[in-house]
């Protein structure tokens, strides 16, 4: 009997000791997996931005660990990099009444920081031209907004990616995403708290993935579905009207002329350039070589920000790849490099074209000058209708560039296209305009010696005389074609 009251105490004993060590496990295993989860919190990254700043908290000298002197309400938070091991740091503060931040980079286990040292915060930002998120230092400068990717700095390039006049202008290329950015303030910290601080900082750092979820992205596909019609009924607005709104400048509707060099340092490879842009939003431009060849090219036109090419004000984009320019005034635009000048407003006028007659004056008292169908019939010379073109302007002025065509039209009208002063050889703003014309018959040149003259007038009051002297040619100019 006393035997059995042993084994049955046994048994108990061990079953109570099999129930301890369960109990056991279970507890150690939720203590492990508690030490791993702070393991986790417990960052490489963490730890070396604790360092840091538990260094600068102690220095005497805080300004070279990225701290402004008067620097008042200081919170930290991390940010995703494209490192996407070592998240990025930001400090915001307040300063002289102006918001500012610190960006913080672990680079190669060190840590380096870049401070804009004027008003500037950093923001979630979707562009729209590229059509990607990131984060942005958004930092004033000469009254205008800086934009410049944290990923950029973080390489070394300090340089604004783009600039604003104002930030509706910046909304029209970037949208702001809602962010959580309250931050871990470190005023209020003690030397013992910052240890705490960091780790509740690095706990709250989320990824981009996470911080752009599904109706961050239907919000943001909203907006710029917003933005571009707000663009179409902007550009229906320009349709309607007389001019384009480029800015704080204007642009007419028609023909602008200007000039550019195949080869900077070759005055000889100058050719002039004319450009259309028409109500439609279409653009022809027509560039006129030395030799007198012609190339045509067309498409659709924009008015586009500055920024967009590193640049300030509003651009005139042809698209086609065939040039941005810098809207420098009014009617006026400019290559934004090279060695192309500016472009100037051809203004138009009314044409008489088949309301007026050729006029012949002659001092014969009959004149033997008829106008036909096929041209001008002088007694022993035609003239063509059609174009002319001076063969030896290049020669005379030693410039392989110089170029005139004259277009001989019925009714007493020409077109005159040329960059050079026919009389006196200077090059000259490039002309591309209509005019009228009137012959002076038999004038005496020398006593017994007789000329039949032409006397030209553009639109724009450039006046030059001409004589005639065969057929299909005069004063250096030859038919080539109607």
């Amino acid at each position: 009997m006393e035997e059995k009251k042993k084994s049955k105490k046994w048994i108990a004993i061990v079953i109570v000791l099999i129930i301890l060590l369960v109990i056991g496990g279970v507890v150690g295993y939720l203590l492990y997996q508690k030490m791993q989860e702070e393991e986790t919190v417990e960052t490489d990254w963490g730890d070396t931005y604790y360092e840091y700043l538990e260094k600068a908290q102690k220095s005497n000298n805080k300004k070279k660990f990225g701290f402004e002197d008067g620097a008042k309400e200081q919170k930290i938070r991390f940010l995703e990099s494209d490192d996407s091991e070592n998240p990025n740091m930001i400090m915001n503060y307040e300063k002289d009444g102006e918001d500012r931040v610190s960006i913080y980079f672990v680079v190669e286990d060190k840590i380096e920081y870049y401070n804009p040292e004027t008003e500037s915060e950093v923001k979630l930002l979707y562009n729209i031209e590229n059509e990607d998120y990131d984060w942005y230092l958004l930092a004033e400068k000469d009254e205008k907004e800086e934009v410049t990717s944290i990923n950029e700095i973080k390489n070394g390039n300090t340089e604004a990616e783009y600039t604003f006049n104002s930030e509706e202008e910046r909304e029209e290329q970037f949208i702001e995403v809602e962010t959580e950015d309250d931050g871990i303030e470190l005023d209020e910290i003690d030397d013992e708290d910052l240890e705490e601080a960091i780790r509740d900082a690095v706990k709250e750092f989320k990824t981009d993935e996470k911080i752009i979820t599904k109706e961050v992205k239907t919000k943001v596909e909203n907006k710029v579905l917003e933005i571009e019609e707000n663009k179409k009924d902007n550009k229906t607005e320009k349709v309607s009207s007389d001019f384009i709104q480029a800015g704080e400048y204007t642009l007419k509707y028609g023909k602008y002329v200007g000039v550019n060099y195949l080869e900077t340092a070759n005055p000889d490879s100058r050719y002039d350039i004319v450009i259309e842009l028409k109500a439609d939003g279409l653009y022809e431009e027509i560039d006129t070589f030395s030799d007198g060849k012609e190339e045509t090219y067309g498409g659709r036109y924009s008015i586009v920000d500055g920024s967009k090419y590193g640049m300030t004000g509003k651009m005139l984009e042809l698209n086609n790849d065939r040039g941005i320019f810098s809207v420098i005034g009014n009617n006026e635009f400019c290559f934004v490099a090279g060695t192309g000048g500016i472009f100037e407003y051809q203004e138009e006028k009314t044409s008489n074209s088949g309301s007026r007659q050729l006029v012949v004056e002659t001092l014969s008292g009959t004149s033997n000058v008829k106008e036909t169908d096929e041209g001008i019939q002088f007694e022993d010379k035609l003239l063509k209708f059609g174009k002319y073109e001076n063969k030896l302007i290049g020669d005379q002025i030693l410039n392989n560039s110089a170029y005139s065509i004259l277009t001989l039209k019925p009714n007493g009208e020409f077109h005159l296209k040329a960059n050079v002063d026919v009389d006196s050889g200077d090059m000259i703003t490039p002309v591309d305009e209509d005019g009228t014309f009137y012959i002076e018959e038999n004038v005496e040149d020398f006593p017994g010696t007789y000329s039949d003259y032409l006397i030209f007038e553009t639109e724009s009051g450039i006046e030059f005389t001409l004589y005639s002297a065969m057929s299909n040619q005069w004063t250096g100019y030859e038919y080539v074609g109607e």
